[in-house]
């Protein structure tokens, strides 16, 4: 089983492949970084950009991908609606909430993670949503279409949690990033909680860190990771540790995995780390079907 992913944010195009057996797990086959951000396919200028990207898939005979989108801003929102809610049904209550979000809900997309159920008995089901802007993914989409399918497309934050879900044991993931922070903890491959807070200075992620690891007993326990670009070769990840008397460790979820050559993969950047979570994610569900 294969899945091939391309990963966009700022400042690149990350195009990775992954491939699962039971014999061998997860093994990455390829991994190419394009000098391309989400502005390079914006505006008259995006042609480049996006031939660049189809030659590099016409060339590696790439027929479909999974998109995944790190934009600028996105928005997450919490739904209720019945735990029998599937399919159009589902679609039609998450396309109604966007409804009261935005003037123009048709110029977005939206993902979705299931909360972990507090019973059995409940009927019903709570739902992390996160939309974010389509015209990246309807952009390529159309220009693709005569060298590669888009099989699915997904903001970066959703298969971050799911993958580090996907492995059941218990975890905090604080996401430090420019302009905003979010921290996710869950237990037995599912999600728990949920926070979102956008800031202006540096200074506020600190707080909203040490606010987030401090008053939830519930989670004291519970192993934390971080990532995002604030978390990268930066002393705030120290000052949080010493200030909480907690281990924070980088999440890198490849670091177990193995290269095509059989070589280990040591260390990731944050393109890579979002490129390989998508596909572990998509490749842990297909696996599951």
């Amino acid at each position: 089983m294969d899945c091939h992913v391309c990963m966009i944010d700022a400042d690149s195009t990350a195009i990775t492949g992954v491939s699962f057996t039971e014999n061998t797990g997860y093994v990455i086959r390829e991994y190419k970084k394009l000098q391309a951000g989400l502005g390079a396919y914006r505006g008259s200028g995006k042609e480049r950009a996006i031939s660049r990207l189809a030659s590099f898939l016409t060339k590696k005979k790439i027929r479909s991908l999974v998109l995944v989108i790190h934009p600028e801003t996105f928005f997450p929102l919490d739904t209720y609606c019945p735990e029998t809610l599937s399919g159009q049904d589902f679609d039609s209550h998450c396309r109604t909430e966007s409804t009261f979000l935005f003037h123009k809900p048709g110029e977005f997309r939206y993902d979705h993670i299931p909360y972990i159920r507090e019973t059995t008995e409940e009927t019903i089901q709570k739902h992390l949503l996160f939309y974010y802007s389509a015209e990246i993914p309807e952009t390529l989409q159309e220009n693709l279409r005569s060298c590669c399918v888009l099989k699915r497309t997904a903001l970066y934050l959703t298969p971050l949690i799911r993958s580090i879900a996907a492995a059941s044991n218990p975890f905090v993931l604080l996401e430090i990033d420019s302009r905003h922070a979010t921290c996710s903890a869950g237990i037995n491959g599912e999600l728990e909680y949920f926070s979102y807070w956008r800031f202006n200075h540096h200074s506020d992620a600190e707080y909203f860190a040490l606010r987030e690891l401090l008053l939830n007993p519930k989670y004291r326990d519970y192993p934390i990771y971080t990532t995002g670009s604030l978390t990268m070769k930066s002393p705030l990840v120290k000052k949080l540790s010493e200030e909480t008397n907690r281990t924070l460790q980088p999440y890198n979820p490849v670091s177990m995995l193995t290269l095509e050559n059989g070589t280990r993969f040591p260390s990731a950047s944050q393109a890579e780390t979002k490129a390989f979570c998508a596909a572990f994610d998509f490749l842990h569900h297909e696996a599951e079907l």
